[in-house]
């Protein structure tokens, strides 16, 4: 099995794949709306994304549970780095059924710092953080009986929409696996190209 990482470049949102997303939305009669800002929102917003992280990553291979206490050490680290707005749940009659977390890529930052932590660099990296052009969805859980609706289309989707007007021109979108249709083609029509495949062996022992 191959799972590809694609990168596209553009400035502007393709009207054909609006449409399509809207379609896929329609049919999967899910609702897609971005992390809450307002402080008593958010915190049952993080408490739905630990219970779909759960049960989504469940069964995956080598998957060990986390905590509420390791779930919770997380979120405080990611959320000063974070931009609410690249941060979707997706919900189906009112209940969880998935959410997805894309960063603004900070290794554009890092880059820049050259591996060096100084004054010099500090600064530089500051200025750098606020022109980051790319970003990265890094992870995203889809509920099992949610799974095979586009869902996960869709968060690639809304997660270069809102990147657009932020300034992130490219996108990285992986694992895309060999075998799903939906999201290659609307990663083709956004004229993503791969640029890395993941290749899984499997021995019987």
């Amino acid at each position: 099995m191959d799972l590809y990482a694609y990168l596209s470049e553009r400035e502007q949102m393709p009207e054909r794949v609006e449409r399509i997303a809207a379609a896929i939305e329609r049919r999967a009669g899910v609702s897609i709306r971005s992390l809450s800002k307002k402080k008593k929102q958010l915190r049952k917003d993080i408490e739905s994304v630990f219970e779909i992280y759960t049960k989504a990553w469940e069964y995956n291979w080598g998957n060990v549970p986390m905590t509420n206490a390791e779930f919770d050490h997380i979120v405080d680290e990611l959320l000063p780095l974070a931009d609410p707005d690249l941060i979707f749940i997706a919900e189906k009659d009112g209940h969880p059924a998935g959410f997805s977390l894309a960063m603004p890529n900070y290794n554009e930052v890092l880059q820049v710092m050259q591996g060096r932590v100084n004054p010099l660099t500090l600064i530089k990296a500051l200025f750098a953080q606020k022109k980051i052009g790319s970003a990265r969805v890094i992870t995203m859980g889809i509920i099992k009986e949610y799974q095979g609706r586009g869902i996960d289309t869709l968060f690639y989707y809304y997660s270069y929409k809102n990147g657009l007007p932020k300034g992130f021109f490219r996108g990285e979108f992986s694992w895309v696996l060999e075998n799903n249709t939906m999201m290659i083609r609307v990663a083709e029509m956004l004229d993503a190209k791969i640029y890395k495949t993941y290749r899984i062996y499997d021995k019987q022992i």
